[in-house]
């Protein structure tokens, strides 16, 4: 905990959260972020605070979403530049050579690919779509720079979990 009193440009710090918080005029308490859960890693910028885990597990997407959902978040959202960044820098890791699919938070609603929230998935990414029916869905393919294509909801590949901080 860090409180800090503009008019008396003090601070005060106390790992102990346990004890009462200073409560006259002027002081500003600030609670440190809780950490991530176990398997998580946090990515602190300006413009996101999210914990991100890599899931070495093929699944479809249904179940990918459905299991990042049971641990309180979605599928990764590609939409900064920075987040597609460390994206891409997370799965290097992962990548032995011979090239892995990862799914990304997308599904293709009216000729416009969306976030689960209904958001448009902004053009981070550089996509490669077909025309093929039922492929309503963006994966990220390490052969390719992690550039994004689409394919159907049964097809099997590893997916990151994102929550926010």
């Amino acid at each position: 905990m860090i409180s800090f009193n503009n008019d008396q440009q003090t601070c005060l710090c106390c790992e102990d959260l346990s004890g009462s918080d200073v409560t006259s005029p002027g002081w500003k308490t600030y609670l440190p972020n809780p950490p991530c859960q176990d398997g998580y890693a946090a990515y602190i910028a300006p413009e996101f605070q999210v914990c991100l885990k890599f899931v070495p597990v093929s699944s479809d997407y249904t179940k990918a979403k459905e299991h990042c959902e049971a641990e309180g978040g979605d599928l990764i959202r590609i939409d900064s530049t920075l987040k597609y960044d460390i994206f891409k820098q997370m799965l290097a890791r992962h990548d032995s050579g011979g090239g892995i699919e990862v799914w990304i938070q997308a599904v293709l609603v009216n000729q416009e690919w969306r976030f689960h929230d209904g958001s448009v998935v902004p053009e981070v990414c550089p996509r490669s779509v077909g025309v093929a029916a039922g492929e309503d869905y963006l994966r990220a393919k390490s052969a390719n720079d992690f550039k994004c294509y689409d394919i159907n909801a049964g097809h099997k590949c590893l997916y990151i979990c994102e929550y926010n901080l």
